[in-house]
């Protein structure tokens, strides 16, 4: 029996709790991971194709490799645009900015040093970077917190922000290509917003941080 009809169907099955979840949810969290189950419903079709197609050794699974990158880059952009614009609507204007730029500038000078130092980017590094700016974007939000009330960054803050740092750093030093690239572009974020954030009361010269 060809198993192709019954991946079909699972990952039609898959699409459709993605969807009811994306259109029946408030909650944005719960958007999002029904928003990712309709991905993975896709790659589950780009895979079934593939494997159980009429010409399972032709170049065809090489796009539909290419086709499940696309979809898995497209699942970080979905996430990182649901954090930007959580930033914005909780929070004013100003505020707001600089929550985002934080990680999103820390995010843009690491891979401009990557690629300046002749490192390939790949998809690994994409996802390191999702995972760095959501690390990020916490740490930011947590500062700015502080700032607003006249306090300095907590301690348990920085503390967390080294310990990432620390324990993604470690997986940079593996010869193993996929969990370098991780590691390294993780540690390199979150190591760059912490370096902002900690500088940014000193530029502005303004004790405890910006406003």
């Amino acid at each position: 029996m060809n198993p192709l009809p019954l991946c079909l169907a699972f990952s039609s099955l898959l699409f459709a709790a993605g969807l009811t979840g994306a259109l029946a949810r408030n909650s944005s969290i719960l958007v999002l991971l029904g928003i990712e189950l309709m991905l993975n419903a896709a790659n589950l079709n780009f895979v079934a194709f593939w494997r159980f197609g009429p010409a399972p050794a032709a170049a065809t699974g090489v796009l539909f490799a290419l086709f499940a990158i696309a979809v898995t880059a497209a699942e970080t952009a979905v996430g990182l645009a649901l954090i930007i614009a959580s930033v914005f609507a909780i929070y004013p204007l100003r505020r707001g900015c600089r929550i985002a730029l934080i990680p999103a500038g820390s995010c843009f000078l690491v891979f401009g040093v990557l690629g300046l130092c002749g490192q390939t980017l790949n998809l690994f590094h994409l996802l390191g970077a999702f995972l760095g700016v959501c690390l990020s974007h916490n740490y930011s939000i947590f500062s700015s917190d502080s700032a607003q009330a006249r306090a300095p960054t907590p301690v348990p803050v920085r503390l967390s922000a080294l310990c990432a740092a620390a324990s993604f750093g470690v997986l940079g030093f593996s010869h193993i290509p996929v969990v370098h690239a991780l590691g390294l572009t993780v540690a390199l974020i979150v190591l760059t917003a912490l370096a902002a954030i900690e500088l940014e009361p000193l530029v502005r010269g303004a004790p405890g941080g910006g406003r």
